[in-house]
């Protein structure tokens, strides 16, 4: 048994929460730790960075965070840079445009599977 567990997360969507509340519980049903501890990474960061987080790709790495961010910039909800001077220019076209942050938001909640990862780790426990 492990004496500590730190679970990191980042709020970006409800995914890598879910993901981490589900590990901490599985880690707790199964009593493998006496201490598990569940924290938001960025809630140490500034609430700008928090808003943009989610949905500014930047230099996704090739493969599968490639292939994620295409599906979200295809349901527009990310924009992408893959230069810093871009990049700037897109993030500060975002924060003037208060709809289209909104309906970039709406189209995050619409793709969300907030039970996916409570739902992955129970499948694969039952495989455990």
């Amino acid at each position: 048994m492990l004496n500590k567990v730190l679970v990191l997360s980042a709020s970006a969507g409800a995914g890598h929460v879910r993901a981490a509340q589900a590990i901490e519980q599985a880690i707790l049903e199964r009593s493998a730790a006496r201490v598990v501890r569940h924290v938001d990474a960025l809630t140490y960061t500034h609430k700008l960075f928090r808003n943009l987080y989610s949905k500014v790709i930047v230099n996704p790495i090739p493969g599968q965070e490639e292939h994620n961010s295409d599906h979200l910039l295809e349901e527009g909800a990310a924009i992408r840079g893959n230069n810093l001077p871009v990049l700037g220019y897109k993030i500060d076209r975002q924060l003037d445009d208060p709809e289209r942050l909104a309906a970039m938001r709406a189209n995050l909640r619409r793709l969300a599977r907030p039970n996916a990862a409570h739902e992955i780790v129970s499948k694969l426990l039952t495989l455990a």
